[in-house]
């Protein structure tokens, strides 16, 4: 006898955050804000980059707003952003911001 096994909602990558956007507030010589819209589905929480680093910061599933803190004034970052689910990442988006001078 073969047993079948139903894919749940984590076999599959989920999907990408949508809306990253500049905050309108927040934004300093040395910090910016950014926010997005959670995706549908299941997710763990997302991961946000900044900068050509591989670090990442993980961020709670329930929050979809990150300040972005210590940086040089009147630099332009790229900031992206993936839902996880379990070890599978959705697509990255990005976003590029330019502390104030």
């Amino acid at each position: 006898m073969i047993n079948h096994v139903t894919p749940s909602s984590f076999d599959s990558e989920p999907n990408p955050v949508e809306s990253l956007v500049e905050a309108s507030s927040g934004k300093t010589t040395s910090q910016f804000t950014v926010q997005w819209t959670r995706p549908a589905g299941d997710l763990d929480g997302y991961r946000l980059w900044v900068g050509s680093s591989d670090a990442y910061t993980f961020i709670e599933p329930n929050n979809n707003v990150y300040t972005v803190n210590n940086r040089e004034p009147g630099t332009q970052y790229t900031v992206r952003v993936a839902a996880v689910v379990g070890n599978m990442e959705s697509d990255r988006r990005s976003l590029d911001v330019t502390t104030s001078r």
